[in-house]
């Protein structure tokens, strides 16, 4: 399993004019790293890190990582939470953080709205896209946050770096809300 998760972060300075414009530049797909850690056949889920953000003008990334975590790891990132089960994988996204809230009977939505779940077939990849906005629990401030994840359902040896770049996703979800 190939986990690429592209984070984007910005304050009010970026929510509009030519700030709007360099954040939604910011591609939902990246070519993988070319050093990636040695396959040992015990750790064979791959996590992608990348964070854009405004220091930079979102021009470049502001941290890149990539880990090997083992078969059994899920892997949490954010609200989105991503596991094995069998030859499937399943991302799903359930609103833990950030307004506004989405999901099962909130202020927001207040209908039965079932929380996205997409299950990665073996050889397909899917990507789910959100945003949010948060609030400092110390400071007040307010801050926005756009995530992309992209999910592979195949061994991470035999990927290619433009897994993600070169195709589109056989499944895709996005919930964009309106920032205020």
């Amino acid at each position: 399993m190939i986990v690429q998760h592209i984070d984007v972060g910005w304050t009010k300075a970026s929510r509009g004019g030519p700030g709007a414009v360099a954040r939604n530049c910011v591609p939902e797909a990246l070519l993988l790293p070319p050093d990636r850690p040695r396959y040992d056949g015990l750790h064979t889920t791959r996590l992608h890190q990348v964070r854009f953000g405004e220091r930079n003008g979102f021009a470049a990334p502001l941290t890149e990582s990539l880990e090997a975590l083992g078969a059994e790891a899920a892997v949490r990132l954010g609200n989105a939470m991503i596991s094995r089960s069998g030859s499937d994988v399943t991302l799903q996204i359930d609103w833990r953080a950030g307004v506004p809230r989405r999901g099962r009977g909130n202020l927001y939505h207040p209908g039965p709205d079932p929380e996205p779940e997409l299950v990665v077939l073996p050889g397909q990849w899917a990507r789910a896209v959100y945003n949010l906005r948060n609030t400092g629990m110390d400071c007040g401030r307010w801050w926005y946050e756009r995530h992309t994840v992209n999910v592979a359902n195949l061994d991470p040896a035999a990927a290619p770096a433009n897994l993600f770049t070169r195709s589109e996703p056989a499944a895709e979800w996005r919930n964009l809300a309106w920032l205020r």
